[in-house]
């Protein structure tokens, strides 16, 4: 099944790049840890995605696009902060209510390392 490609819809200020690494770590005798990488893939990236006070149909179109996967499929994002051709997930998103005819919204992208 092909990877769809999120909305070309601009980013708002907030927007931005986070990363989490996982690591082993033991302590031993006399002060000294020995730290390792917890898998091959220990540097998680995540992204918020921030959507200010927009027109009504383009957040729903965020919506519409972010429920079809359903949090479990993967889809093409390419930020301006991060590397180009990363997957990414989306299990969580908040729209606000600005006015009748514009809202805003976030989301946490998760990348996704599935092949």
């Amino acid at each position: 099944m092909a990877v769809e490609t999120f909305p070309a819809i601009l980013l708002s200020r907030g927007s931005g790049l986070e990363t989490r690494v996982r690591t082993l770590s033991k302590s031993l005798g006399d002060g000294y840890t020995q730290v390792a990488a917890d898998g091959i893939n220990n540097q998680l990236r995540s992204y918020r995605a921030v959507f200010d006070t927009r027109a009504v149909a383009e957040i729903d179109q965020i919506v519409e696009f972010l429920a079809a996967r359903g949090g479990v499929e993967a889809f093409l994002f390419d930020p301006p902060d991060a590397p180009a051709g990363l997957k990414w997930r989306c299990e969580r998103w908040q729209q606000r209510w600005v006015s009748a005819t514009h809202r805003s919204l976030t989301a946490t992208f998760i990348e996704d390392f599935a092949p």
